[in-house]
C-alpha cells in the first residue's frame, strides 16, 4: 500500500476516535480548575512500594514522598492529563490532528479538516473544555512539588501542532475567529513559558528537556509572529544546547547516562533536527554547524549510526525493549539535509521498516 493509501486510511480510523480534554481527569489540580493541565511525574512512586526499599522518611501509610525510578513508568499517571494529553500530542497530533490534516492537505477531502478542527476547539477554544495555557501542574509528584518545570516535556512535541495548523489553513472549517482565538492562546502561552518559574527551569534545563523547550518555544513564537523572541532562543542554541550536549566524538553523555539510553539519545536528536528545522526561520543554521573541538549535530548523527544499522552493540544501558527503526526519519531528513545519499542506503539495514510509512510521504526520498 502506498504511503497516501496508508495516511488515508489511518485517517478514516481516527475519524470516529475522542475527544480529548483536560476536563475528564478524576482530580482537580490545586487551582481549583480542571482546565489546568495536571500529570504525574511518569518515574515517580509511592515510597512504600512492595517492589522495592522503603526510605528512612517514607511513611509506609500515605506512601508519601514519593522516589523516583528512572525509566520506570508508573501506570498511575493514567489518572492524570498525561494520558489525554499523550493522546492529543501522540494520538491526536501525530495520529489524528497531525495525520487529519495532512489527509485534507494531500487529498483536498474537507471531512478530515472538519474533524481535525473538532478536535483542536476542543482541546484549546471550548469553553467547557478548553485548557488553561499553562503547565502549572505538569509532572506533580505526591508529598514533593505540585508542579515542576521538566512537565513542560509533556508538551515538547506541540511543534507539530504548528504544522498541523498550517496544513489546515484555507479550510472552510477553520474559521477566521477560531485562527484569532486559537492565536490568542498561544500568545498567552508563550508569555508563561518565557516569564513562569516552570518555563525558565525547563529553559536552563541541559539535556533533552532544554532542547524540546527550545523547539517549543521558538515554534509557538514564529506561529505567534513574535519573530524577536524565537531568534533570542535559537541564538543560544549553539552555546547552550550543542556545545553542553555533544562530545566531540558526537555522544551525548547526559542522554547516555539514562536507565533508557538509547530511547533518549535518539529522542534528543530528533529533538535537535527539529530544532535546527525551526531555526532556519530565523536565519540561524544549525544542521552544518561544528564547533572548533567537533561538537555539532551532525556528528551526533553518525556517532549514532553504527549503532542503529547494527554494525555495533550499543553500551549503555536500555531496559525497555527499543527498535532501531525508530530512526528511519532522522537517516532520511539527513540523507535530504546533507545531500547524502549513503544515509539512504542505510536506511535499508534498520529494522521494522514499513516501504509504506507516511514518512515517504512527507519526506520523499532523493536518491
Amino acid at each position: 500500500m502506498p504511503p497516501y493509501y496508508t495516511l488515508i486510511r489511518n485517517a478514516n480510523e481516527l475519524m470516529n476516535k475522542g475527544p480529548w480534554t483536560v476536563m475528564s481527569k478524576p482530580m482537580t489540580p490545586p487551582s481549583g480548575s480542571k482546565h489546568d493541565y495536571e500529570s504525574l511525574g511518569s518515574y515517580w512512586w509511592p515510597c512504600n512500594n512492595a517492589t522495592f526499599q522503603p526510605t528512612s522518611h517514607c511513611n509506609r501509610t500515605t506512601g508519601l514522598p514519593w522516589v523516583r525510578r528512572d525509566g520506570e513508568h508508573n501506570p498511575e499517571t493514567d489518572r492524570f492529563d498525561s494520558p489525554s494529553l499523550g493522546a492529543m500530542t501522540s494520538a491526536v497530533v501525530i495520529f489524528v490532528l497531525k495525520t487529519l490534516s495532512q489527509a485534507y492537505f494531500f487529498s483536498d477531502n474537507e471531512s478530515y479538516a472538519e474533524r481535525a478542527v473538532f478536535f483542536l476547539k476542543t482541546w484549546f477554544l471550548n469553553e467547557s473544555t478548553f485548557m488553561h495555557p499553562n503547565m502549572n501542574y505538569a509532572q506533580m509528584i505526591p508529598g514533593v512539588t505540585d508542579g515542576r518545570g521538566i512537565g513542560i516535556i509533556d508538551t515538547g512535541r506541540w511543534y507539530a501542532l504548528i504544522d498541523a495548523f498550517g496544513l489546515l489553513d484555507g479550510s472552510k472549517s477553520l474559521s477566521d475567529d477560531d485562527q484569532a482565538r486559537l492565536l490568542n492562546w498561544y500568545r498567552s502561552y508563550v508569555e508563561w513559558l518565557w516569564t513562569s518559574k516552570n518555563g525558565k527551569d525547563e529553559y536552563h534545563a541541559t539535556n533533552n528537556h532544554g532542547t524540546w523547550y527550545d523547539t517549543q518555544f521558538q515554534s509557538c513564537a514564529l506561529f505567534i509572529g513574535n519573530m524577536s523572541a524565537a531568534k533570542m532562543v535559537a541564538d543560544k542554541v549553539i552555546d547552550k544546547r550543542i556545545k553542553v550536549q555533544i562530545e566531540p566524538n558526537g555522544s551525548m553523555p547526559l542522554e547516555e547516562r539514562r536507565t533508557k539510553s538509547k530511547s533518549y539519545c535518539t529522542m534528543n536528536l530528533q529533538g535537535l533536527f527539529n530544532l535546527a528545522s525551526v531555526a532556519k526561520y530565523s536565519g540561524i543554521e544549525l544542521f552544518n554547524y561544528t564547533s572548533s573541538d567537533g561538537r555539532g549535530i551532525r556528528q551526533a548523527f553518525e556517532f549514532m549510526v553504527p549503532y542503529a544499522i547494527g554494525e555495533k552493540a550499543w553500551p549503555y544501558e536500555q531496559i525497555t525493549s527499543y527498535s532501531w527503526g525508530s530512526m528511519f526519519e532522522l537517516f532520511r531528513r539527513a540523507s535530504i539535509e546533507y545531500q547524502n545519499p549513503t544515509y539512504e542506503q542505510m536506511i535499508s539495514k534498520l529494522p521494522d521498516i514499513n516501504p509504506d510509512n507516511v514518512i515517504n510521504l512527507l519526506y520523499p526520498k532523493l536518491y
